[in-house]
């Protein structure tokens, strides 16, 4: 029994150091990567931001609409897992959470968002979020790499879907155009 003791420990060691290295060598792959989409995405970025929203008030009146605020930079939310947490059964509770966003400078930011919220009449909700960069190292161990690139991609769907009807529009209006220089013998 020893003897397998021993051995496991030996056998512990060895795989345990193998994947402290391996992890090492992924990680800083998975940096480089990201490192490099960054860049390759940096110069599209003006197609495809938009202002990022980084805190809400609402003063709980009936007819009181949200006041939204925005990040100093437009930009991409990679990642968003803002949520709410109940506090109060269903009538109150917390807004917490953070969103990874790339700027339109190429600067992965966290923002990290906290307020209270309520479900009774007069009562005001806001959160507002801190904003901290990060680097491509530190965004890769908190969101991963996957889930990172998902975000983006959703953001080129989205820009990609509204330059399709931008353009749909764009190409409506020249045909009016051409009709109103056809009529005016232009």
């Amino acid at each position: 029994m020893f003897d397998e003791f021993i051995s496991a420990l030996e056998k512990v060691a060895s795989l345990g150091e193998e994947v402290v290295r391996q992890e090492a060598g992924v990680l800083e792959q998975e940096t480089q990567a990201l490192e490099k989409i960054v860049a390759m995405v940096k110069p599209v970025m003006r197609f495809i931001d938009y202002p990022i929203e980084d805190g809400r008030h609402h003063s709980g009146h009936q007819f009181h609409s949200w006041k939204v605020y925005h990040y100093k930079e437009r930009g991409i939310v990679l990642v968003d897992r803002f949520s709410r947490e109940f506090t109060d059964k269903d009538y109150r509770g917390i807004y917490t959470g953070s969103q990874l966003v790339l700027t339109r400078s190429g600067a992965l930011v966290v923002l990290s968002r906290q307020g209270d919220w309520s479900n009774w009449q007069g009562e005001p909700c806001s959160w507002d979020a801190k904003a901290t960069e990060i680097t491509p190292e530190e965004a890769v161990k908190r969101y991963g790499l996957a889930e990172i690139i998902k975000g983006m991609l959703e953001a080129f769907r989205e820009a990609i879907k509204k330059a399709e009807t931008k353009r749909q529009v764009l190409g409506k209006r020249l045909e009016t155009l051409e009709q109103v220089k056809s009529i005016l013998g232009s």
